[in-house]
């Protein structure tokens, strides 16, 4: 990949470098992020592309190649109605994906997720994510954002795919806040996902995709079913 910084756009959040936009010989235009990262994650991400996740292209200990993408934030969008269950059902995808890779996201959070223009997500936020060693549970040399991760994350006991489904329930929560009539149908996966001891949680984001989808088609039959 020849990589090259033609009229590199540095991003700055708090006052810090977030990430750049480089372009290669091509004219295409790609997120270059610095830091630390778990290059075994990245590896198995790059090589396995789960949907509605952004793709790696280049990736070191220290620097992370991925797709230059525009768009409002999952944390800025005003979601409501069915369109709530089947972004939900979408992050589901990706974090069965990822955790079938025995891979963590760690700091997933609506901030971190675009909307694209055709309704579905994709998750950008994926420079945290971490391998888990054979289901070991494993202290990340990294820890998330405070009002949105797991107990366990922030208290460094140690992490896995529960403690992406803790903050799934944060950002189902923080959607609701656009429609809070869906509340009272999703408030116990909510309150299940967020629990604060991981074994009350639910397993697999799949146990909460079809949970979601049962209620979403109560409140939204289709027509002759």
């Amino acid at each position: 990949m020849h990589i090259i910084n033609r009229n590199e756009k540095i991003i700055y959040e708090n006052g810090q470098r977030k990430k750049s936009i480089i372009t290669d010989n091509h004219g295409k235009q790609y997120y270059y992020r610095t830091g630390y990262f778990d290059t075994e994650a990245l590896a198995r991400i790059a090589a396995g592309r789960p949907p509605y996740v952004t793709r790696v292209y280049d990736f070191s200990r220290y620097h992370l190649v991925t797709d230059y993408i525009e768009g409002p934030k999952l944390s800025h969008s005003s979601i409501v109605g069915a369109h709530i269950f089947s972004v939900i059902a979408e992050i589901c995808d990706a974090l069965a994906a990822i955790h079938s890779m025995d891979i963590t996201l760690t700091d997933l959070q609506s901030s971190g997720i675009i909307l694209m223009p055709d309704g579905n997500i994709t998750i950008t936020g994926i420079e945290k994510a971490v391998y888990i060693d054979n289901g070991i549970v494993t202290v990340p040399p990294f820890g998330g954002t405070d009002y949105v991760s797991a107990p366990e994350l922030l208290e460094a006991l140690g992490i896995d795919r529960k403690t992406d489904i803790y903050a799934l329930g944060y950002i189902i929560n923080e959607m609701l806040y656009w429609d809070p009539y869906y509340r009272k149908f999703l408030n116990p996966i909510i309150a299940r996902c967020m629990e604060p001891v991981p074994i009350y949680r639910y397993g697999t984001v799949d146990a909460v995709k079809i949970e979601v989808e049962a209620i979403a088609k109560q409140l939204f039959p289709c027509p002759g079913a």
